[in-house]
């Protein structure tokens, strides 16, 4: 599911998203992105090179990414990787789009 929440493209992944190589055409540049990651269960080194390549492109595109509705086990794997310094992490899609969007700093 994909809604568009106040400037911010949220979509919601599912188990089969995070394993696949390319789950998102990221074609329209947004200034906030934010990821759903409310039904992932199972996150590896796939996933998050997933969640990775997805954020190269939004910041590319002058956006950001903010993770929404992570479970522990998946925040966990945020933190082991040491991604959780890289990521605004919050505990639902209205909260990750109620303060509008970021916009990436320049690299």
């Amino acid at each position: 599911m994909i809604t568009d929440t106040r400037a911010c493209f949220v979509p919601t992944l599912h188990q089969r998203d995070v394993s696949s190589s390319n789950p998102l055409q990221c074609t329209t540049p947004k200034p906030c992105f934010v990821l759903d990651l409310g039904f992932v269960t199972f996150l590896d080194s796939v996933g998050l090179g997933v969640i990775i390549a997805i954020t190269k492109r939004v910041r590319e595109n002058g956006g950001s990414v903010r993770i929404a509705s992570a479970s522990g086990l998946i925040l966990r794997i945020f933190h082991i990787s040491g991604l959780d310094q890289t990521y605004e992490f919050h505990a639902s899609q209205r909260e990750a789009t109620l303060r509008g969007p970021l916009v990436a700093p320049p690299d």
